[in-house]
C-alpha cells in the first residue's frame, strides 16, 4: 500500500455528483499516461514537470471527487464584492500552483491592549500563534499569494520554491478594505491538517541569474521557456544599452 499523504474528504459525495471538469482533467491525464511520458505532464495544472513526486494514479484517485482549480480559475470567477467562489462550486476544490516564492516568516501584529501570553516550555512551535508566511503561486504568467497562518505555518514552511503543489479548500481572503477596487484577494490556509500536497518539480520555472547592487542573485521567477532574467533585468539592461549608444553618438 502506498504510503503517501491524503487529502482529507469533506463530504461523501458520490462520483456522479462530481463537476464534469474535473473528470475530465483526470479522464485526459489517463489519455496522456497512455500517449506519451505521464511523469512529463500534469494534466490537472496543465503543466510540465521536471521529476514527479506523486505517481499519477495516487494523484488521480485523490481528486476523482474534488473540483480541480489552476489560478486563472480563480481569478475569472472570484470577484467583488463577495470575493466568493461560484455557487456551483459545491465540493471540496483543490488549487494548482507552483511556489514561486516565500516571504521570510512575519510576525503577527498583536493589538496594543492585548494581553502577552505566557511561554509555554513545553511548546515544539507546532502551536504557533504568532508566524505567518506568504507564499507566491504562480502558473508561469498569473500569480495569487497563498497565507500560512496558525498550524499550517510550521508544518509547510519548509516547502521548496520550484515545486508544483495542490491546496485543499483554501480559505479566499478579500483583498485589504482600502483595496477592493485592485480585485487583488490571496488564499490561506490555518490548519497542520494534511492540506497541501507536493505533486512534483515544476519543469519551466526559472529564477532570474541577474546579480544586484549588493552583489546577491535577483532569484526572482521566469518563465525558463522563455529568458534568465526578470522583466525588471531585463529593462535595466535595455535602458544601459540606450544610454551608452546616446553616449557614443
Amino acid at each position: 500500500k502506498e504510503s503517501l499523504p491524503y487529502f482529507h474528504r469533506r463530504n461523501h459525495k458520490s462520483e456522479s455528483e462530481v463537476p464534469a471538469s474535473s473528470q475530465n482533467s483526470a479522464t485526459d491525464d489517463s489519455q496522456g499516461e497512455k500517449s506519451g511520458d505521464s511523469s512529463k505532464f500534469e494534466a490537472f495544472s496543465s503543466l510540465h514537470l521536471s521529476n514527479r513526486i506523486l505517481p499519477h494514479s495516487f494523484l488521480s484517485r485523490t481528486l476523482e471527487d474534488k473540483k480541480a482549480l489552476r489560478i486563472p480559475d480563480l481569478l475569472r470567477t472570484v470577484k467583488a464584492p463577495d470575493f466568493e467562489l461560484p455557487e456551483d462550486i459545491d465540493t471540496d476544490y483543490v488549487v494548482f500552483g507552483i511556489v514561486a516564492s516565500k516571504s521570510e516568516p512575519r510576525q503577527i501584529k498583536q493589538p496594543a491592549n492585548a494581553t502577552k501570553k505566557e511561554v509555554d516550555p513545553f511548546d515544539d512551535g507546532t502551536n504557533n500563534t504568532n508566524q505567518y508566511m506568504v507564499i507566491t503561486l504562480t502558473d508561469l504568467k498569473w500569480t495569487i499569494d497563498l497565507f500560512l497562518f496558525d498550524t499550517a505555518f510550521p508544518r509547510y514552511y519548509r516547502i521548496s520554491e520550484g515545486i508544483l503543489i495542490a491546496i485543499l479548500n483554501p480559505t479566499i481572503m478579500p483583498p485589504p478594505k482600502n483595496k477592493t477596487d485592485t480585485n487583488r484577494f490571496s488564499l490561506a490556509i490555518s490548519s497542520s491538517d494534511d492540506k497541501i500536497l507536493e505533486v512534483g518539480y515544476a519543469q519551466d520555472i526559472g529564477f532570474c541569474k541577474a546579480v544586484r547592487k549588493d552583489g546577491k542573485t535577483c532569484h526572482s521567477w521566469v518563465d525558463g521557456r522563455k529568458t534568465e532574467f526578470c522583466d525588471f533585468h531585463v529593462d535595466l539592461q535595455v535602458r544601459r544599452t540606450q544610454a551608452g549608444r546616446m553616449g557614443v553618438n
